[in-house]
């Protein structure tokens, strides 16, 4: 059978990129064709345009070639749920193809890669069973795979909406499935994937995506682009706006039209995919032991039984332990407080926990232990009783169990003091709201290295509109967010920029200073954070004074973390925190603010639920044993601080 001619354009990239021979193309396919013939234990396709397919997406080396084959036939025979009774007009693949689950795009040029889109969030996973989305997946990548030269020389781009994805989606998971559907594509695929944009991922994303993690090749991963914004700007720069749908902001016309085009396209193939179900393997006439389940994926059979020991982190403080696997379906307990397990460590992080938090992986459970027993025996406090939480106050308090504590103890105290900081943390709160999207405190998605601190900065707001308390509400419940979610922040600790821009003008006349002295001793005494240094940057001629009023509300350790800049240089600034993570109005490379500030609103917005339960967990000051503490007895004030003299 003659082969498609490509496209000068393409035809340059395939000898460029793919290290194709136009002279030699007859003789590999031939070597190939002598190759499978030799097989008995196959039924392979014999044409030469597949076999060409799959040279290309080889790099035109025989031995990848054949290995290729042979993983599609036997993995064909031993996933029969992708890929027996593939009828386009089967009431479950005609939903899925309704709704546009999968959708390649148009060609952005002559050579350019075809982008995919991947919107799994319109098909509900209580209805549409994983399988058959990667059924259907298949079915279109195999109709690329015999239509589309594009995808096959150019490469393949993926646009994944995640924007919808919910718990449901978690809870629906089958791992059986997903780790199926990962060692085929890479395995048995000639596919030529570049990047995988991830757009606008929710926190329970994260989490998926750390259970589909082990399934995929390094290689895979590096290719797994976050971007954790609604701002589809960032997405142009990606996926040119020529080839998007009109709902996308795109000028390729509705969706709909995508929708229509892909559901006539495959089940024009319908009998394509009936006559394409016998080519796979036998595994009786294989020469040596035949090729089993278990040999391909690491699973026996149809996953009769299987004792897994993972738990897997929500952003809410949320974990997913999965205990067993039945029938291929993989079973789990939700506990709402990660009663269970903590999460692992990177290397570097768990280096530095060791060597500078004076951890010990062994003693942890322990440690842990021992915190729980005091915290039940403390019955004036609500605390939060999970692993996870008190392995963050351990390493705050480099595994000293009486300063672990006393920061637990002044944490729930102060929590009841505190009522302007720690009442109505209602994310959707107007005055909430005003800060969020004022971004007065953005801690950088992007870090320097895997084990260095996580850099914050810091804004000023105009006092006249936004009052002191709510914003050190919204730094504490972005705090807290960190303290849920991210080892880096408690480990290699915390830098601060803060940028003092715009602050002169406000004078001290809407300083609060009993409310500043609150909120430095809550998070010195109760906080289990590791401050490295706090650059300040675009210093007024005023700041002296105030520095000078509030320096007594600071211990000596901290002041000595002080950096003052008094230059608008920024390459001072360079030599302290990398550009690679600054954003763009600093001279940085990490993009503009406003992505940081798009990223921080949607996910303190997520936590609502979360921000709502955790306002039980206080001290009842009434059953304490001895003398009830008070505000005094904490900040050393009274009462709500109503005369200050200050010389």
């Amino acid at each position: 059978m003659a082969i498609r001619p490509l496209s000068k354009e393409l035809q340059a990239k395939a000898i460029a990129e793919l290290n194709e021979d136009p002279k030699r193309i007859q003789d590999d396919i031939n070597i190939i064709k002598e190759w499978l013939k030799q097989q008995r234990h196959l039924n392979p396709i014999m044409d030469d345009q597949f076999i060409l397919t799959f040279l290309r997406g080889c790099k035109f080396s025989l031995e990848k070639t054949k290995n290729k084959f042979e993983n599609l036939y036997t993995m064909r025979t031993l996933i029969p749920e992708f890929f027996d009774n593939r009828d386009p007009f089967l009431p479950e693949l005609q939903a899925l193809l309704k709704l546009g689950v999968i959708l390649p795009l148009k060609p952005a040029g002559p050579d350019s890669p075809r982008y995919l889109l991947f919107r799994f969030f319109v098909a509900d996973p209580a209805v549409h069973k994983m399988k058959n989305l990667f059924k259907l997946n298949m079915m279109i990548a195999d109709t690329l795979l015999h239509e589309d030269d594009q995808i096959t020389v150019g490469g393949m781009v993926g646009f994944q909406d995640a924007s919808g994805i919910t718990m449901s989606f978690l809870t629906h998971m089958d791992l059986t499935i997903m780790k199926k559907a990962m060692m085929f594509f890479e395995g048995a695929f000639p596919q030529r994937p570049k990047v995988m944009h991830v757009f606008n991922p929710p926190s329970v994303f994260d989490t998926m995506y750390n259970m589909m993690k082990p399934f995929m090749k390094d290689k895979m991963q590096r290719r797994m682009l976050m971007h954790r914004t609604s701002n589809l700007e960032e997405m142009y720069n990606h996926v040119p706006k020529s080839i998007l749908p009109t709902e996308y902001g795109g000028d390729a016309g509705p969706i709909q039209n995508l929708i229509d085009e892909w559901k006539t396209k495959i089940e024009s193939r319908a009998a394509w995919f009936k006559d394409d179900e016998k080519y796979r393997s036998d595994e009786s006439k294989r020469v040596g032991k035949p090729k089993t389940e278990s040999d391909l994926f690491g699973i026996e059979g149809s996953f009769r039984k299987l004792n897994v020991d993972y738990t897997f982190f929500l952003s809410n403080n949320t974990s997913i332990e999965f205990i067993s696997a039945l029938e291929g379906v993989i079973h789990f307990r939700i506990d709402l407080h990660n009663k269970m397990s903590v999460r692992p460590l990177c290397p570097e992080l768990q280096a530095k926990a060791i060597a500078e938090l004076n951890e010990d992986p062994k003693r942890i459970d322990d440690d842990i232990q021992a915190l729980q027993d005091w915290l039940e025996k403390q019955r004036h406090l609500t605390p939060r009783m999970d692993k996870q939480f008190l392995l963050t106050f351990l390493r705050g308090c480099k595994f000293s169990l009486e300063k672990a504590k006393r920061k637990l103890e002044n944490l729930y105290t102060m929590r009841t003091m505190l009522r302007e900081f720690f009442d109505h943390r209602d994310p959707f709160a107007p005055e909430i709201q005003a800060i969020l999207k004022a971004g007065l405190f953005l801690p950088f998605v992007k870090t320097e290295g895997p084990d260095s601190p996580r850099v914050c900065l810091m804004r000023q707001g105009d006092p006249a509109i936004y009052k002191m308390k709510d914003v050190f509400k919204v730094n504490i419940m972005i705090s807290d967010i960190l303290m849920n979610e991210d080892d880096q922040i408690l480990i290699g600790g915390m830098v601060a920029l803060q940028d003092m821009e715009g602050s002169g003008k406000f004078g001290m006349s809407h300083i609060d200073f009993p409310l500043m002295k609150k909120a430095m001793t809550f998070f010195d005494g109760a906080y289990p954070q590791r401050p490295k240094v706090m650059h300040f940057i675009n210093i007024p001629s005023i700041f002296d004074t105030i520095y000078n009023m509030v320096k007594p509300f600071f211990k000596e350790k901290m002041i000595k973390r002080f950096v003052f800049h008094k230059t608008t240089n920024m390459d001072e600034i360079y030599k302290q925190i990398p550009k690679s993570i600054l954003p763009t109005e600093y001279g940085g490379d990490a993009g503009p603010i406003q992505d940081l500030i798009d990223h921080w609103k949607a996910k303190v917005e997520s936590y609502a639920e979360w921000f709502k339960e955790d306002e039980k967990y206080k001290s009842d000051e009434s059953k304490r044993i001895g003398r009830p503490k008070t505000e005094s007895d904490l900040f050393g004030i009274e009462g709500s601080f109503r005369k200050l003299n200050v010389d």
